[in-house]
């Protein structure tokens, strides 16, 4: 925790720099939290002699993602905001809104839910799909040959940023068919990899991510568990495989209905 008691925008970047390389996931801390209250500019070496500052007090918060996801940080901005209107308005109750349950609650929980008989029943579905992922379009060998499953320190990140006229034309693919957004983008992808690698009637796999907080209607306990508050990382990870529509292939120029009803229906289910 530090408390800067004059800033400019030179020493903003300098501590928010300074505490996300502070972040240490395998020593700690996993969290730090520098307070910038508003008032004349401090001299910060290499800074230009006109800065200004904002005469505001600022938070700056930063966790490793560990420790929190996204759900949380609107827990955590919730928890901190109603706690500095009850301070500003001079009131000496700070509580807030009522917490959630913890980490470990939902952690019981999940342990006890997979011997339940309804969860057991799912195992043989998730098991079938991990076989067709077996199966499925592999990337990896096509790539590179015979070779061993990459490590985590081998594999690189793509991001891809569509401009707002595809995006817009997408939303209206996706009105059109009466498909969620996710859905279309995934029949995409799926027609573009199959397309590309020549497996136009091969399954494609994916590895999704949920935010991890379900209901667990199928629980007796679900009813006495509410996580809409709890910071923790919940996120969860599930395999999906999509196949080409039985009576098409991937081909989603020639065959735009086909792909996104098959990809829609097998997302759905």
């Amino acid at each position: 925790h530090h408390i800067v008691s004059s800033y400019d925008s030179a020493t903003v970047a300098q501590f928010v720099e300074r505490a996300h390389a502070s972040v240490d996931v395998t020593n700690g801390p996993v969290i730090r939290v520098v307070h910038l209250q508003g008032g004349s500019p401090a001299p910060v070496e290499g800074s230009p002699s006109s800065a200004q500052p904002t005469g505001e007090d600022k938070l700056f918060i930063v966790v490793h993602h560990i420790a929190v996801d996204a759900v949380s940080w609107a827990a955590i901005h919730d928890t901190i905001t109603q706690a500095l209107e009850h301070y500003a308005g001079h009131d000496t109750d700070l509580s807030v809104a009522t917490k959630s349950a913890s980490i470990q609650e939902w952690g019981r929980l999940i342990t006890n839910a997979v011997y339940d008989p309804l969860f057991q029943a799912q195992i043989p579905y998730w098991q079938n799909t991990l076989d067709k992922a077996k199966t499925s379009i592999d990337v990896v060998k096509r790539a590179k040959g015979p070779a061993p499953e990459p490590t985590w320190a081998e594999l690189s990140s793509e991001i891809v940023t569509l401009p707002s006229a595809a995006t817009h034309s997408l939303l209206q693919v996706a009105t059109l068919h009466r498909a969620r957004f996710d859905e279309i983008l995934l029949a995409a992808f799926a027609s573009a990899l199959a397309m590309e690698t020549g497996d136009a009637n091969k399954a494609v796999s994916f590895t999704l991510e949920g935010h991890g907080r379900e209901e667990l209607t199928e629980s007796p306990d679900a009813h006495a568990v509410d996580t809409s508050r709890t910071v923790g990382w919940f996120t969860s990870i599930f395999p999906v495989v999509l196949s080409p529509p039985t009576s098409a292939s991937w081909n989603l120029i020639e065959h735009t209905g086909d792909v996104i009803k098959a990809a829609k229906q097998q997302l759905r289910d």
